[in-house]
């Protein structure tokens, strides 16, 4: 028996080993085998375990060591994860405000957000069927036993703590919301890297994007394509979201939580924030209505979505999702409220959180050197490089099999990439798999 326990804890290690993760294999005239992943501070192993999925992340995955590094999407320049600012990094703010909720309850620092969620079905004494499929709880004392009418969840994309520190002046909305309601500068996203579309879907499900399975822009469908979130052919989330739940079509055992069915709207820059709402869990069912390439005329979009609303005793949800400058989302976020206050004559419930600050347009780095110097390592004339999103490239497998190499070699490639300071950028690089065994470092 001790000899097949032994066994057991060593098989993780001499699985990497055996597969060269990390250039083990390399390494092996020196005495000094690398061990990819484990490594890494434990908080960081930890975030980045929350934010992958197996089947549907990159290939390969990396950490930048000094200069920041981003990739560019839909015009957002997304941070790749970085050694030595991970709290900096995941630090989001977070506020509950209006009815259903009580006045001047500070959230616990580092509340996470796959906790929102939990926390407006609490609100809204509304019982989600699955509750085990989900890491999020709800957060204690934020409700207060008036449910309100409409809950309007924003989202800010491309904002974190830092930015909020960095223009203390630009956000007077979010600092009433903070007043007069429950809320934190410092909640935490819970996962990395930080791809809005992943954070949409973890405020929208109330699990983590390594359980809702929308890790990033990109994703990869059980065929082996490589597409757009929310896009064309692009698998649905794992779990559903808050807004399919209240929505549910009745079942056998489980009948639909309303007689009549609720709202569900969502003002959005692109189909990637579509996980604020879901929308295709159920099949078949849903009808929310959506207006995309909203951001810029949000206002209106929302005063139009709100003349829909029924004073009825069920639960409307209008999403909207926000880009631009602090002090634009802050000013449109406080319009949009008004609206709703008007609509509902008060009875609204706005819960507001950031997505995670984006790189900055002068100090980081693009991926182009990235991407560059794995096709230099891929042997053959076929692009090897799919798509990247921040902290990973998706691998095109037919590629890699014609040129008779494996994703150690774009591991290799990535590590050997120097910044523009002249240091190595990565502070480290692994396949994708080398993530499921965190549970053994």
């Amino acid at each position: 028996m001790l000899l097949v326990v032994l066994a057991g804890i060593g098989l993780p290690a001499g699985v990497l080993q055996a597969l060269c993760v990390g250039r083990s294999c390399e390494a092996e005239n020196d005495g000094a085998p690398r061990v990819p992943f484990c490594p890494l501070p434990a908080t960081l192993r930890d975030l980045l375990a929350n934010g992958y999925r197996e089947g549907r992340s990159p290939d390969v995955l990396g950490v930048v060591r000094g200069t920041p590094v981003y990739t560019e999407i839909a015009g957002a320049r997304l941070s790749w994860p970085a050694a030595g600012t991970v709290v900096d990094d995941v630090a989001v703010p977070l506020a509950f405000a209006g009815a259903g909720v009580r006045r001047d309850v500070g959230l616990p620092s580092g509340v996470t957000l796959d906790r929102v969620a939990p926390t407006i079905a609490q609100i809204l004494g509304f019982e989600r069927p699955f509750p085990n499929v989900r890491s999020g709880t709800a957060i204690d004392g934020v409700a207060d036993g008036e449910p309100p009418t409409l809950v309007v969840l924003i989202g800010w994309k491309g904002v974190g703590a830092v930015d909020l520190s960095a223009h203390p002046d630009d956000w007077p909305f979010l600092a009433s919301l903070l007043d007069e309601g429950a809320g934190t500068l410092v909640a935490s996203t819970g996962s990395l890297p930080l791809d809005p579309a992943a954070t949409l879907a973890t405020l929208g499900t109330g699990g983590l994007p390594s359980q809702h399975g929308i890790t990033g822009s990109f994703v990869r469908t059980e065929t082996g394509e490589v597409v757009a979130a929310f896009g064309t052919g692009a698998p649905v989330p794992v779990i559903a979201t808050l807004a399919d739940d209240l929505d549910a079509p009745a079942s056998p055992g489980v009948p639909s939580p309303y007689e009549q069915r609720p709202v569900i709207s969502l003002i959005a820059t692109d189909d990637r924030d579509r996980g604020l709402i879901g929308g295709d869990w159920y099949e078949n069912h849903d009808d929310d209505r959506v207006i995309l390439g909203g951001g810029a005329d949000a206002v209106s979009s929302a005063r139009s979505l709100l003349t829909g609303h029924r004073d009825d005793g069920v639960p409307d949800l209008l999403g909207v999702v926000l880009d631009g400058s602090v002090r634009s989302m802050d000013r449109r976020s406080e319009q949009i409220v008004a609206a709703a206050e008007d609509a509902t004559h008060g009875s609204v419930l706005v819960v507001l959180a950031g997505t995670g600050t984006d790189a900055s347009p002068t100090s980081a780095d693009p991926d182009d050197a990235l991407v560059a110097a794995v096709e230099d390592a891929v042997p053959g004339d076929a692009p090897a490089v799919v798509a990247t999103v921040p902290g990973g490239i998706f691998l095109d497998q037919r590629a890699l099999t014609e040129a008779r190499v494996s994703g150690q070699v774009a591991v290799d490639a990535l590590l050997g990439v120097t910044s523009s300071d002249g240091r190595e950028m990565m502070a480290d690089a692994f396949q994708g798999f080398a993530v499921s065994f965190a549970r053994y470092c």
